[in-house]
């Protein structure tokens, strides 16, 4: 009898030899951690994938709305794994459910795994080309209810209920502005999401990961470089192997609308089978009993409890007048998370942020090379701010001096009042 043991990372060929004796055949059983993006994270028919589920509102009582497993959450946990373990490769694998056709829940589950992929890689085009291709109007709105909770901007859509109505159209508008002035960028102010601002969003929810790395935008490139994928890297699985309701057709699961981050230790690997494609490697993965899984835990994270913060910023000029800072000032906002916001002075020297509620240290820099001097006349009627470029231009009796570089309040040097 001929004992004949086959790797399910590899293609199936073998000799036997000829004899009367029964062949017995031992299937080596493969090992990957996998890490789930379960429906939470998609809506259904749609393949975006969404950082954060439900509204991202604060509870009744002025708290935390619960901690949760989020989008981000799991994107994050494939770098910190990575990072852990460099030499597994990694494969992005879409699933559907039973509703629907065969065909198009194959193609939607491709899409849904190119989407996370691209994302993953930092493939901005990309993922622009996915969320155009399929995507729905309440995964902006469940986007725009995250901005406003993650960074206290002003872009809050109404309810999630997949309308286009006005109150969606001002948050779209809301949330193009904000970008405008937080990233220095131009995305048409229209109320309109194309692939400007879908660009917009990668950009956002690339800043948000980052943070959640401990780094800045350079810093996940590079993190996004390090990531070793299988080849291919991105496949779709449709509606063939589900975790629950097995053989049951038109069946609606949450569970089953999924992608899934699977990592394989070297040599662990699934090898593609000629002419098979996709699914090839898909029967490699869910017959029963070619892999065993083990799922990577995800720790909940907290939910953002942003406030909206209102400052008068006043200085005394060089009349040693008291004034407010000039109306169209840059100031940038620094926290101590690394993250930053760009912010413009209003009316009366009105400054207006976003700040955490559990009173991180943030400082607030005005260091731009176009408007860094405050001039005023010399009867103290005008006052702007000027660039170093155009202080020999100033009329005669101005004076003018520079801004103070850095005004910083620390973590228990302000307490949130009122609020609730």
């Amino acid at each position: 009898m001929a004992e004949l043991q086959f790797d399910p990372g590899q293609p199936l060929r073998w000799e036997l030899p000829a004899g009367e004796e029964p062949h017995r055949l031992q299937r080596k059983q493969g090992k990957a951690k996998v890490l789930e993006m379960e429906d939470l994270q998609f809506h259904r028919n749609s393949a975006v994938w969404l950082p954060d589920h439900g509204e991202c509102h604060e509870a009744a009582d002025g708290g935390a709305a619960g901690d949760r497993v989020t989008g981000l959450v799991v994107l994050e946990k494939v770098f910190a794994q990575a990072a852990a373990d460099p030499s597994r490769s990694l494969l992005v694998v879409g699933h559907t459910d039973t509703t629907g056709e065969d065909e198009p829940n194959l193609y939607l589950s491709d899409l849904r795994a190119r989407n996370v992929y691209a994302f993953l890689r930092g493939d901005r085009s990309g993922w622009v080309a996915t969320c155009v291709e399929r995507s729905k109007v309440e995964d902006v709105q469940q986007i725009l209810h995250w901005a406003a909770a993650e960074r206290g901007w002003d872009c809050r859509p109404g309810p999630v209920d997949d309308r286009l109505g006005p109150k969606t159209r001002a948050g779209i508008e809301g949330f193009q502005r904000e970008f405008n002035a937080d990233f220095e960028a131009s995305v048409a102010v229209d109320g309109v999401v194309g692939p400007e601002t879908w660009g917009a969003m990668f950009d956002v929810l690339s800043a948000a990961l980052a943070a959640r790395r401990g780094t800045d935008l350079a810093g996940l490139e590079r993190e996004r470089r390090s990531l070793a994928f299988h080849r291919p890297a991105a496949i779709g699985c449709g509606e063939v192997y589900p975790i629950e309701g097995s053989r049951k057709n038109d069946y609606r699961s949450q569970k089953n609308r999924r992608v899934e981050l699977l990592f394989f230790e070297e040599g662990e690997a699934p090898a593609p089978v000629g002419g098979q494609g996709d699914c090839g490697l898909c029967a490699l993965l869910y017959v029963k009993g070619s892999y065993d899984f083990e799922p990577i835990p995800c720790d909940p994270a907290p939910s953002p409890t942003l406030l909206r913060a209102y400052l008068q910023l006043r200085l005394q000029g060089p009349d040693g007048g008291w004034r407010p800072f000039p109306e169209g000032l840059a100031v940038r906002v620094l926290y101590a998370n690394g993250t930053e916001q760009v912010r413009l002075v209003g009316e009366e020297g009105r400054l207006d942020f976003a700040v955490r509620r559990n009173g991180e240290a943030f400082t607030l820099r005005v260091d731009g090379e176009e408007a860094c001097y405050y001039a005023c006349d010399a009867d103290g009627q005008e006052a702007r701010a000027v660039g170093e470029g155009d202080l020999g231009a100033l009329e005669e009796g101005w004076k003018w001096f520079r801004f103070p570089p850095g005004l910083g309040l620390d973590g228990g040097a302000w307490e949130v009042a009122g609020a609730g």
